[in-house]
């Protein structure tokens, strides 16, 4: 019990800027499990978005509460998958083999690619999630801890089945997250935590379409990544939560809208 404590709070430390307490000490053991838990950590950042989103729509309009909802959840994470998602626009339009590609992203400077691609992002969140919350508040509600759990069990799926592409790069911040190995109760954790929320849904095309989307993505980026640098990065990750974020997001308003 006391080993799980310390792999969740090491999954909060690297995931999240939320505090944690002082005496907090975690080891190479607990990073390397921390992946697990991502499903989990999205939770919490669902859940802390979600507060911040009524307290904002109490007092302001729609759409500032949506906006204040997103930056919230950029503060909470430190921008950690934004970031990842942004040297990868840079990295996949300007690199043109391999090698310059994994250079591109490890570059700590911001091309165009990575300012528009974000810029993107961003606003279509907004759109997405007004059009979410005219739907109704409920909707809302399951519409964050869905997103915020479902886009990060997606990464977790990277790191179990693909191969890491820096595994020689002993410097890489990412390589203690990916060098577990999983038990099938630790995996099958992890999908609990990403899938539970689609119970909640209460509707069966929703969770076929979501579940449909999201397989398709992780064959189709899975596929992308190995042509291109032979395998995924942290970077990459940060990614692939974005666009299954914004895959969760369309698929909510789709539904809602059409059937």
């Amino acid at each position: 019990m006391k080993n799980e404590v310390q792999t969740l709070l090491a999954a909060i430390s690297f995931y999240t800027r939320l505090p944690l307490p002082k005496t907090f000490m975690p080891d190479v053991q607990s990073f390397s499990k921390a992946s697990k838990y991502l499903p989990f950590v999205g939770w919490l950042i669902g859940c802390l978005q979600l507060f911040v989103f009524v307290v904002f729509y109490l007092f302001f309009p729609l759409r500032i509460a949506v906006v204040c909802a997103m930056i919230a959840g950029i503060m909470i994470t430190g921008a950690l998958h934004e970031d990842g998602f942004i040297d990868c626009c840079d990295a996949f339009g300007a690199g043109k083999g391999k090698d310059e590609t994994l250079y591109i992203m490890k570059d700590s400077r911001v091309g165009a690619f990575g300012v528009i691609g974000y810029v993107a992002v961003f606003f279509l969140k907004i759109e997405l999630l007004v059009a979410i919350a005219e739907c109704g508040i409920a909707v809302v509600v399951l519409s964050f801890i869905t997103a915020q759990s479902m886009s990060r069990l997606m990464p977790f799926w990277f790191i179990v089945t693909d191969h890491y592409a820096r595994l020689d790069d002993v410097s890489s911040k990412s390589k203690m997250l990916v060098s577990g190995i999983f038990e099938r109760y630790e995996i099958l954790f992890a999908i609990a935590c990403g899938l539970v929320p689609l119970l909640f849904l209460q509707s069966f095309w929703l969770v076929l379409l979501l579940l449909g989307l999201l397989i398709v993505l992780k064959r189709l980026l899975s596929a992308y990544f190995m042509r291109r640098i032979g395998g995924y990065t942290g970077d990459c990750l940060g990614a692939v939560q974005q666009i299954s974020e914004l895959l969760v997001y369309m698929s909510i308003v789709f539904i809602w809208n059409c059937i």
